[in-house]
């Protein structure tokens, strides 16, 4: 389809359906037939059990109508396409409008998110806590952070379970701990808060929230708010004190405040356990790609790249068209949830070559999209590489012969809504 394609409407919406593409696939009811919207399973197991197959499709087409979680929608999964919503903002808007029927990603009771802002509010917000994680400052825990990775690799025997022996503990030592100066007998707090977001993947829209996340996310508001109060009268230039600076200047609102403190204490646990889960999982699946960077460590940073392109942490985000537009041959109504399915974009042949072929060797014309891109790049982006490269160095040179459990269970994958977290990863570590 292109841009002069027949537009037909969503018998919902009432605006533009597409003529033909890969929504209108055999085992979806046709738009044209009937008017009924594909389900694209974005919010479901099975997504996060196989999406290869679902990436395969929609990158082979533009942009289309469907139907996710109950709410009309459209999917794009084009690395150009998915690259234009990150950066189009006088297009496409990241403020979530008060229909958008996304209340399973609302992983702060409602409460104002970063992630939801446009410029300049989004530029302000962001400039409070960018200074504690460009990545001159963010090395400068490296050597904290080869020690945590060391102390819990000698505590392993032949065998690991990587998310709870390695992933999650280094997290939360390191985001907790190093980053924001919290005692470790308090992690639970933001532990059990990140863990209860996963309640919220079976969320339908108009229902409650469950009461265990309720309670979860008021205890690390509590806990957060009392931190920074603690702070309040002392000046520092950490990354609590900067947002502790920032709240006294009245550059940040009360309301703000606690958001970006939300931000700072829950929004790397789960997401960096994740990205060194599926970096060991991929890895210890292919022994040859391991040989590979136990003979040559100099590949650690392209395989890191390899891993975000073809399994990282995140699998969608949305935009939201500011007016009526006309895209690729859709009429799409002004707030329109339009799903930007990134994890997808990284398997586009016209952007990578052989994109369903892992390989710790690439070297793309194409820089990934899996941690966002432009003003909405991920902050903690520099953590996270930094974690997963120490624990990548660590193993390459203590475990040459590590490889997945042969009887090991197939990796299960849950977590939050829009991650793909491995339940458990067993290695042999030899």
């Amino acid at each position: 389809m292109n841009e002069d394609a027949t537009i037909l409407r969503c018998p919902v919406t009432g605006a533009g359906l597409p003529e033909a593409g890969p929504a209108n696939a055999a085992e979806s009811s046709a738009s044209t037939q009937g008017h009924d919207l594909p389900d694209v399973p974005l919010f479901q197991p099975a997504f996060k059990a196989n999406p290869h197959p679902y990436y395969r499709e929609w990158v082979a087409g533009p942009p289309f109508w469907a139907s996710a979680n109950g709410t009309p929608c459209i999917v794009a999964a084009r690395y150009a396409d998915v690259k234009t919503l990150y950066t189009d903002h006088a297009t496409f808007s990241s403020v979530k409008p008060s229909n958008a029927g996304l209340d399973s990603v609302d992983y702060k009771n409602g409460a104002s998110s970063m992630a939801f802002t446009d410029e300049p509010d989004h530029a302000r917000l962001r400039s409070v806590l960018q200074p504690s994680f460009t990545p001159g400052v963010v090395n400068r825990l490296a050597a904290a952070v080869q020690a945590l990775v060391g102390e819990l690799l000698d505590g392993v025997d032949a065998r690991i379970e990587v998310m709870s022996e390695l992933a999650r503990p280094l997290a939360s030592r390191v985001v907790l701990g190093l980053i924001l100066g919290t005692p470790q007998e308090d992690f639970g707090v933001f532990e059990r808060y990140s863990e209860s977001m996963r309640l919220l993947a079976d969320l339908g829209p108009g229902e409650s929230r469950p009461g265990e996340f309720i309670d979860a996310w008021a205890a690390a508001k509590d806990y957060g708010l009392a931190a920074v109060d603690r702070r309040m009268s002392q000046d520092g230039d950490d990354v609590l004190g900067r947002l502790v600076q920032a709240r006294r200047s009245g550059r940040v609102s009360d309301d703000e405040a606690f958001e970006l403190m939300l931000t700072l204490y829950s929004g790397g646990l789960s997401t960096t356990a994740t990205l060194i889960g599926n970096a060991l999982a991929e890895l210890g699946a292919r022994p040859d790609q391991w040989r590979l960077l136990c003979a040559d460590r100099s590949l650690i940073p392209q395989a890191i790249e390899e891993v975000l392109r073809y399994n990282g942490s995140g699998l969608f985000n949305f935009r939201f068209p500011l007016r009526d537009i006309q895209w690729h041959g859709l009429e799409i109504p002004a707030g329109t949830t339009v799903y930007t399915v990134q994890a997808a974009s990284g398997f586009d042949p016209a952007a990578y070559d052989d994109p369903f072929r892992f390989d710790v060797r690439r070297r793309s014309r194409n820089r990934h999209l899996a941690m966002g891109f432009g003003i909405h790049a991920c902050l903690g982006a520099p953590v996270a590489r930094l974690m997963l490269r120490t624990v990548l160095e660590a193993c390459t040179e203590r475990f040459p012969g590590l490889r997945m459990v042969p009887d090991a269970p197939p990796i299960t994958y849950g977590g939050m809504v829009q991650e793909r977290a491995p339940e458990a990863v067993h290695l042999v570590l030899s």
